[in-house]
């Protein structure tokens, strides 16, 4: 491009270098990992021309790409807003008129809404000690930073500059899972990734820990799946606040934020008190570097009088961010020269992530995660557990109580499935999936003879990929985890028409396929039973256009007998008395050590759940 002879004493290059730096978490002064939490490799540092799924934008109102991660921080728009003031005395004019420039000149200054103490800016020319003066205020303002270095370019005689720090650190770190997430992106990849967790039900640990991440909306379906949320991480933390959020996307950063908010301040204004987060809370890990030119920006003409003759010679911005269960971490540089439910909310798949100044109305970085690219992905790293045995250096363990509510070699499951992590001094590995219960979880429900074995107690039945399958009367069969086979099975050989299952942590989406049977999915915890499940299972049960139905869990033995065991009751009229001893003694493989069970049942108010299952009041004794 040819250039016009100007004013040397104009001649302009603004660097705009940003660096954005949040951590969320327990971090220590200086970037030190909090609770020991072992420092690992960034999933990526390079420039954003080396993603292939990843855009960083100026500003929150440009259009997002479906399929594409989408990532804003407010230093490169709180830099050129400084270069509007001090430098340009008006809105900046290109050469061209760019469509950025126009959206850039539009935004919001961000100054306004993140914390004073995190943010600096500078603009001015060189001749007047520009550059040495930002090196030495942000020297003093953020102890411990390396002052940003300039190239020395004869050709920049101007330099705006802004560098945000924001740290959230969490009052008590989550714990760290032993077992890979499995993240499902919008085109359906799906990719096993490291994330951190609140504690299982149960678990002897800090009690804090469980109230910190604070509820701002969820909307789940009729069998209590969730459909979106979002969470604060530590309604504690000051003067900033982190937010991950499941949604649906808008077309821009700014219709996703907007939505985000709406429900959150509808939901605070229906739920009173209520904002815990009954259930289990997962997110995925993440560390990366960008940097990212805005080339539309390069190389054209300043417009604006006061600087006639310039251009625009760089027009740069880096950002990295970090987040795991002790913290996050982001720094952005930019360079322009010139009711009460238990509910799973578990972060594998798309979902928003932003920082804003706690109160305020608009964030100051923002992220729409739309695949795993810059995830921590799990087979490229070996298995984090380092964590875990800080967290029981710190006084933390997940032991559960000797109550029952969570007995320690009952885990077997939570230990395996993805997303799930326990500390358990008694169980020194992860047991298989699909492995027989450890020789500590004791079965005493022995196959009673064909010739003991009560006429009106569940019969036995072998069906190929369905083990310990019984038929409980005409509408309802119960088994343990069917195979894809066996779901083929289940409908061609007996009729079922509907799979109820009762598993935390798998969903038989693969298994059924397209063999065309109803599916439901009730999230139900041996060790935490409600009653709600209950009512929605009954609702299923007696549904004569969704019978016959097959319910199970992993085993077929504890969690789908007190489903089995409550249907006698409610449905059939039987005792709890007996409904527990077929339970207990049918056969089926129950745990003694679920002695909660059994009490569980005795004290449940079945006509109540019955009334909330749409069935009307009885006689259930």
């Amino acid at each position: 491009m040819t250039r016009k002879p100007f004013d040397w004493t104009k001649r302009v290059a603004v660097a705009c270098v940003v660096l954005c730096v949040a951590t969320v978490g327990c971090r220590r002064s200086g970037g030190e990992a909090g609770l020991g939490e072992p420092e690992f490799a960034a999933t990526f540092e390079g420039a954003s021309t080396d993603l292939e799924q990843t855009r960083v934008v100026a500003t929150l109102d440009e259009p997002m790409v479906e399929g594409t991660n989408t990532v804003w921080c407010a230093s490169f728009q709180a830099a050129w807003k400084r270069l509007e003031e001090d430098l340009a005395k008006a809105p900046v004019e290109l050469e061209g008129e760019p469509a950025l420039v126009d959206s850039l000149n539009r935004a919001d200054d961000p100054r306004s809404i993140v914390p004073e103490e995190s943010l600096y800016v500078a603009a001015g020319w060189t001749r007047d000690g520009i550059i040495e003066q930002i090196q030495k205020e942000v020297s003093a303002k953020f102890p411990g930073k390396t002052p940003p270095e300039f190239d020395d370019n004869e050709m920049r005689v101007a330099v705006a500059y802004a560098y945000l720090q924001a740290q959230i650190k969490f009052g008590l770190p989550y714990f760290q899972n032993r077992d890979p997430l499995v993240f499902t992106a919008a085109d359906g990849q799906r990719t096993e990734i490291h994330s951190f967790r609140t504690p299982l039900p149960g678990a002897n640990v800090d009690e804090r820990l469980r109230e910190q991440p604070s509820l701002l909306f969820e909307n789940h379906d009729e069998s209590y799946n969730t459909i979106d949320f979002a969470i604060d991480l530590d309604r504690h933390s000051t003067p900033s606040q982190i937010v991950v959020a499941v949604v649906e996307p808008g077309a821009t950063l700014a219709e996703t934020l907007a939505s985000v908010e709406r429900k959150a301040k509808e939901y605070a204004a229906n739920k009173g008190s209520r904002d815990s987060v009954h259930g289990d809370l997962i997110v995925p890990d993440m560390s990366w570097k960008v940097s990212h030119r805005y080339v539309d920006l390069l190389d054209r003409n300043f417009q604006n009088q006061e600087l006639a003759g310039t251009w625009i010679g760089e027009a740069r911005q880096d950002i990295d961010f970090r987040l795991d269960r002790g913290g996050a971490e982001l720094r952005s540089e930019a360079i322009a020269m010139a009711e009460c439910v238990s509910l799973e909310f578990v972060v594998d798949r798309p979902f928003l992530i932003y920082m804003k100044q706690r109160g305020g109305d608009k964030p100051y970085f923002a992220m729409w995660v739309d695949n795993a690219e810059l995830l921590r992905s799990w087979k490229n790293e070996p298995e984090a557990k380092a964590g875990e045995a800080k967290s029981q250096e710190a006084g933390q363990s997940e032991n559960p109580s000797e109550n029952g509510a969570r007995p320690p070699s009952a885990v077997k499951e939570d230990l395996q499935q993805p997303g799930a992590a326990v500390l358990q001094p008694r169980v020194t590995a992860p047991q298989p999936e699909e492995a027989e219960p450890q020789s500590d979880v004791v079965s005493t429900d022995k196959k009673p003879d064909a010739a003991e074995r009560p006429a009106d107690w569940a019969q036995p039945i072998e069906l190929e990929g369905v083990p310990n399958l019984h038929k409980v009367s005409d509408a309802l069969y119960r088994s343990a985890q069917p195979t894809a086979e066996g779901m083929k099975n289940l409908k061609e050989k007996l009729g079922v028409k509907t799979i109820v299952n009762l598993r935390s942590f798998h969903s038989d989406r693969d298994e059924i396929g397209d063999t065309g049977l109803g599916y439901e999915h009730i999230y139900m915890k041996a060790w935490h039973p409600e009653e709600k499940e209950i009512a929605r299972f009954l609702q299923i049960v007696t549904d004569p256009a969704r019978q016959p139905v097959l319910v199970h869990c992993q085993h077929g033995a504890d969690r789908t007998g007190t489903t089995c065991a409550l249907y006698r009751v409610a449905v059939e009229g039987w005792t709890k008395e007996q409904a527990v001893k077929e339970m207990c003694e049918g056969g089926y493989g129950f745990h003694e050590i679920w002695t909660n069970l059994p009490k569980w049942i005795d004290a449940i108010d079945v006509d109540a759940v019955k009334r909330r299952a749409g069935m009307g009041g009885g006689e259930s004794q």
